[in-house]
């Protein structure tokens, strides 16, 4: 007879060979429940989006203005703002819904692993065409194919995207007059972006992949701390070089609007060196304005629909919440936040990047970086969303207190400010849910009456 060792059996039930097919099994259930909690959080997150657009669309169905914006908004604004809002939210339906369905699609049939292979195939040939310039993948060579990776990713959703960019563009803002622009300054825009787009990430890519393969533990800091700097170098050169590339800016003219401008900063030594104005008209008849720049190089934007559909006074006054913002450190607070934002995910990214159950849940047997960073952050979903939730809860502290600081100069903020939303039909029949969990302003009703509050406190 065959002896217990030499048997089936006995090669089987080793305690070696048990503890290996454990671990197996350990380690097919971890990738198993990574796969499925972030499936389950986009479905959760999904269904939650959803519900909140129901019950905003269900608004957009009301006849009736609120009597608090009565003396300011007319009955033929507001019932515009209705049909425009209910026109973008019935498209946000198809949209959101058919985005979500190929979201899980590329995640359940092996998108990901598919397109990083395309990626792979692609660097190869670019080596053999190169006579070795150009490396094949390895573990230490991943820039290329990473950077393949995330372009080619980018083109998808840009081909997806154009549909519903066109249909938004030159049916809904068409139909409502707030668009512009013609077909060929839209293809003009979309090159422009995918160019700047190859440029601008090939180099950070690059400087991200190699800091992981070569900072050790600490990674996540040399990471967030070259993050920081970049920001910094496109938050300078992008009024600059970048945004001329798609809009005209021209110094404001003299006049009483410059003036009053000019002496408003000068009141609150905010130092101004340029004052311009950019010809939004060329696409779009929603207005705005802002301000950009570091210590005392700072610049005042306009936009031409706002000189046109405001008074000078409104303007002022607008500018005066602009520059209340940077005033109580709103601009650095804002900025610490997105910085914080950013180390803590990088941290928590660090105890993820070599984890092979997440690989393995998306269908990769190799541990590629930047597939590492995109994987995690669908697992991150659930705590940028929080996150998200609470900067726009901070965001909306803030707006309160620029519109106190406005009208403590005796700028009169609540006529341009209803205005504003008339010109451009915004939501003025918010569902509070809905607005509390998006928004990053305050509803016009509740600025308004917030502003009534503290000119009654004064008075």
């Amino acid at each position: 007879p065959r002896s217990r060792k030499g048997s089936f059996c006995y090669f089987y039930c080793t305690p070696a060979v048990q503890r290996g097919r454990k671990e197996e099994r350990k380690k097919g259930r971890g990738a198993t429940m990574f796969f499925e909690s972030i499936l389950l959080f986009a479905l959760l997150s999904h269904v939650w989006e959803q519900y909140l657009n129901v019950r905003q669309h269900k608004c957009f169905g009301a006849a009736r203005i609120s009597p608090e914006l009565e003396p300011y908004i007319s009955h033929s604004d507001f019932e515009k703002s209705q049909r425009y809002n209910h026109a973008k939210s019935t498209f946000a339906f198809v949209e959101d819904n058919i985005g979500f369905v190929l979201s899980i699609a590329i995640m359940c049939f092996g998108g990901f692993p598919w397109l990083w292979e395309v990626a792979k195939e692609h660097t190869l040939a670019l080596s053999e065409m190169s006579g070795g310039m150009v490396s094949p993948y390895s573990e230490q060579a991943q820039v290329v194919p990473s950077i393949l990776f995330f372009l080619y990713f980018q083109v998808y959703g840009t081909v997806v995207d154009i549909p519903f960019s066109l249909y938004k563009t030159f049916v809904i803002e068409e139909k409502f007059g707030f668009n512009k622009q013609s077909l060929a300054v839209f293809v003009s825009d979309l090159f422009k972006t995918t160019a700047l787009t190859a440029l601008i990430s090939a180099p950070i890519l690059t400087g991200m992949i190699k800091l992981i393969q070569s900072g050790g533990e600490l990674f996540w800091l040399y990471i967030w701390v070259f993050l920081l700097v970049v920001q910094l170098i496109l938050l300078t050169i992008y009024p600059v070089y970048i945004a001329p590339l798609f809009n005209k800016y021209e110094e404001l003219e003299q006049g009483s609007l410059r003036s009053k401008i000019e002496a408003l900063a000068s009141s609150l030594e905010f130092p101004l060196t340029k004052l311009y104005t950019v010809d939004g008209s060329t696409r779009s008849s929603h207005s705005n304005a802002y301000f950009y720049g570091f210590f005392k190089n700072k610049r005042i934007v306009i936009y031409d629909t706002l000189i046109e559909q405001s008074t000078e006074e409104g303007i002022v006054a607008i500018l005066g919440h602009e520059l209340g913002h940077w005033k109580l450190g709103h601009t650095l607070k804002n900025f610490a936040v997105s910085q914080a934002y950013l180390l803590l995910f990088f941290f928590l990214f660090s105890q993820f990047v070599y984890n092979g159950d997440l690989y393995e849940a998306f269908g990769f047997n190799e541990k590629p970086i930047l597939i590492g960073l995109t994987l995690f952050s669908l697992l991150y979903g659930p705590i940028s969303n929080v996150f998200g939730f609470l900067v726009k809860v901070l965001s909306r502290k803030f707006e309160y207190e620029a519109d106190e600081f406005a009208t403590k100069l005796n700028l009169d903020l609540s006529v341009p400010l209803a205005a504003i939303h008339a010109k451009n039909s915004s939501n003025m029949n918010p569902d509070p849910l809905f607005s509390a969990y998006h928004f990053s302003h305050p509803t016009l009703k509740e600025r308004l009456e917030a502003i009534h509050a503290v000119r009654d406190k004064r008075n």
